[in-house]
């Protein structure tokens, strides 16, 4: 049996379609388990449950600073500024009231957890890097704001993208190539459109995962201002 051109398009929108809607099912899956992590911060057991707990994003930096200590104590400063933890990624569209607490701080390790905002708990880990002078910091941050996102996305990809990649070339099969009226059967590519319905999960998605990331890069501005203010005695004015 050879295809025509039409049946063709249809078996690739059902392939197409069945492989994106599942790959962003998993996705949003993964993020909900695993959240963003470099392999470095996964394997460190300090952060292994605490990544665990899902849309979590963690990563590893070096800073120039005079010890671990000295850099954390001033971390801990920034973030209890509510100037620097109301910042657009970390606080929640349309409140304004947040806030942010230091739970515990040692000398190579700190930890903060928030209320009303769209983090809810971080760790941050320093110790002496290689060369004099710098600090070795990993840190995790849970982002639970990003939620609905992917819970929006990974519901469209099930009940909207998959049953359309499915259902739709057959229904397409028996009711517009298979009709008797040519301008009907005219109407394929129109109708075929309907695929358009797939690309919508990675939006949702795709926003989640950027807001993990912009939380993360957020962290990393205050972990560089406060190695700043460390090594120099002066606050990183310019940095927010």
């Amino acid at each position: 049996m050879v295809l025509g051109w039409q049946e063709f398009i249809l078996y690739l929108v059902f392939a197409a379609g069945t492989a994106a809607s599942l790959f962003a099912f998993m996705w949003g899956r993964r993020l909900k388990k695993l959240g963003n992590a470099p392999k470095a911060v996964r394997e460190d057991p300090a952060f292994k449950e605490f990544l665990e707990g899902g849309l979590a994003i963690g990563g590893e930096t070096e800073a120039d600073a005079p010890s671990p200590k000295a850099l954390l104590a001033i971390l801990a400063l920034q973030l209890e500024n509510p100037m620097n933890f109301m910042h657009v990624s970390w606080s929640k569209m349309g409140r304004r009231v947040g806030q942010l607490h230091v739970e515990r701080i040692s000398d190579n390790e700190l930890s903060f957890y928030a209320e009303g905002l769209n983090i809810s708990q971080g760790l941050v880990r320093a110790e002496a890097g290689p060369a004099g002078g710098t600090v070795k910091v990993r840190w995790a941050l849970q982002v639970p704001g990003s939620r609905t996102l992917v819970t929006v996305g990974q519901a469209w990809a099930l009940f909207l993208g998959l049953p359309v990649s499915v259902a739709g070339p057959m229904l397409i099969f028996i009711y517009v190539l298979g009709a008797s009226n040519p301008a009907t059967a005219a109407q394929f590519i129109q109708v075929v459109q309907v695929a358009q319905l797939l690309w919508e999960p990675f939006l949702f998605i795709g926003l989640a995962w950027q807001r993990l990331k912009w939380a993360g890069r957020y962290l990393e501005m205050l972990v560089a201002a406060a190695a700043f203010e460390a090594r120099t005695g002066r606050p990183a004015r310019n940095a927010f």
